[in-house]
């Protein structure tokens, strides 16, 4: 007997991953089931099998189960608190947000991240080959399916990280940056207070995009992302979906090379992908 494509479904289930189940992922098992040898399909079904008596028995070892679910993926991607923030913001400062082109940020609706899901993809994914395995198959990845997927897009315009600190003297002032960097929640107290038309909005919405959603690293962000900020009129124009997806790379090559002990990144990517 085959293992079938609800069979590969509930194999990851099986893993506490708290699995939803999406469209894209429910037409993948499909096509990979219909490609796999019978071979490869026995082995699957014996996976599950035994993956069954494994859940039977922690079913019965409830404290056990507990500290294992425990060891989920450390990172600073919080879509939670990003769209706790879009969700309450004024129609005219949404409009602001889609004239610097981040307006299909406000259509992402999710909640916190399934850690144990996030941890097991960014174990599949090869950062050096750009490709997550499932179930034998290579997916490749790239700025292009980032981009599909997050919809920020590249507009042509390399993105730099440095420049004079001149030009950014006054946005350091206004973000109260420090050693550590600009504050997550200055960010979204001048979101919150800030005129819809200003470009400090802008520029702050730009920030804690990047610091919650598509390139955060930790509770501030530095003052050097203030530099592709910086003018408010080119930022549609940045290439935006290659520099998240090669940060994503990154950071999960950092941590797979045990560099660091969380992973920065839009790991949300990964998830809905």
């Amino acid at each position: 007997m085959s293992c079938s494509c609800s069979d590969e479904e509930e194999l990851l289930r099986s893993h506490n991953f708290n699995l939803s189940t999406t469209i894209g992922l429910r037409k993948h098992t499909r096509k990979t089931n219909r490609e796999l040898s019978a071979e490869h399909k026995a082995s699957h079904k014996k996976q599950c099998e035994r993956i069954g008596c494994a859940n039977a028995y922690s079913d019965n070892n409830e404290s056990k189960t507990i500290k294992a679910n425990k060891f989920t993926l450390e990172t600073r991607c919080a879509p939670d608190r990003f769209c706790s923030l879009v969700g309450n913001l004024s129609e005219d400062k949404k409009n602001a947000i889609r004239d610097i082109g981040f307006g299909s940020l406000l259509e992402i609706q999710c909640g916190r991240l399934r850690r144990q899901l996030c941890r097991w993809l960014v174990d599949q994914f090869k950062p050096k080959c750009n490709i997550i395995e499932l179930y034998g198959q290579n997916l490749k990845l790239c700025h292009r399916t980032f981009s599909d997927v997050m919809g920020v897009k590249d507009g042509g315009i390399p993105i730099q990280l440095g420049g004079p600190s001149e030009n950014i003297a006054e946005l350091r002032d206004i973000f109260q940056s420090t050693v550590k960097g600009i504050n997550i929640k200055t960010l979204e107290d001048i979101i919150k207070q800030e005129d819809k038309t200003s470009w400090i909005f802008k520029v702050a919405f730009t920030l804690f995009a990047l610091a919650t959603l598509l390139c955060p690293t930790s509770g501030f962000i530095s003052h050097l992302f203030l530099h592709p900020c910086n003018d408010v009129l080119n930022v549609k124009s940045l290439n935006w979906a290659s520099f998240c997806y090669k940060w994503l790379a990154k950071s999960i090559g950092k941590y797979k090379n045990h560099e660091t002990t969380y992973v920065g990144g839009c790991l949300l990517f990964l998830q809905v992908r």
